[in-house]
């Protein structure tokens, strides 16, 4: 199908990354990063990232502002690998009067998703990497990835998820086997709505990943 795309039409759900949609439009957005590396054996590179612009409602034709901001630490050494990082998120959409403003929403790969518009997040990522001899598997990399994330508004309920799993190098062939396991995560529970309010499951759901 054709996608219309112009100041006065929504963001188009027909993407793959993922953006501000329905009546609200991204604009004016400058994104910065800085870090430091050191160390040769141990390596270390800490740094923070920030992003910053308007929100264009198509509405009310104001503009809203948004921003993000994170601090980010990462670790290599002798295949282990250690990344950190604490962020923090705000969206403040020109909505039309009655309208929500603790929501936002966001779309990508054909689907909208309502989003809480502030909120606090926070990952832990630890990898570890065996070298083989074998000529059809040239390493083995076990990882364990965790996510929390903190709405402001204490009406909605938090997201949590973990990744446990393992990523094989065979060549030009990757293939990733890992067990998912999350909380108001709106790809695991049945709550389409979990990135927002999150209130019609409160149960861990669990996905078992094969990915080549």
């Amino acid at each position: 199908k054709g996608t219309v795309v112009g100041p006065d039409n929504e963001t188009s759900d027909d993407r793959y990354g993922y953006d501000v949609a329905g009546r609200n439009k991204e604009i004016n957005q400058l994104n910065g990063q800085v870090f430091f590396k050191a160390g040769d054996e141990i390596r270390h590179k800490i740094g923070v990232s920030a992003q910053g612009g308007q929100l264009y409602n198509l509405d009310t034709r104001d503009n809203g502002t948004h921003y993000a901001l994170a601090a980010h630490y990462e670790l290599y050494t002798k295949g282990l690998g250690i990344k950190a990082q604490a962020s923090k998120y705000a969206k403040f959409p020109k909505n039309a009067q009655g309208e929500d403003r603790d929501l936002i929403t966001m779309t990508a790969y054909g689907a909208p998703y309502v989003v809480a518009a502030k909120a606090y997040m926070y990952t832990l990522s630890v990898g570890y990497t065996f070298r083989t001899k074998a000529r059809w598997l040239q390493s083995i990399q076990l990882y364990n990835d965790f996510g929390y994330l903190q709405k402001t508004n204490k009406d909605f309920e938090d997201i949590m998820q973990n990744v446990s799993g393992c990523l094989l190098t065979m060549g030009l062939i990757f293939t990733y086997i890992d067990y998912v396991l999350g909380k108001h995560q709106a790809w695991l529970v049945p709550d389409w709505d979990a990135f927002g309010p999150g209130k019609e499951s409160n149960s861990w759901h669990a996905r078992f990943n094969v990915n080549i």
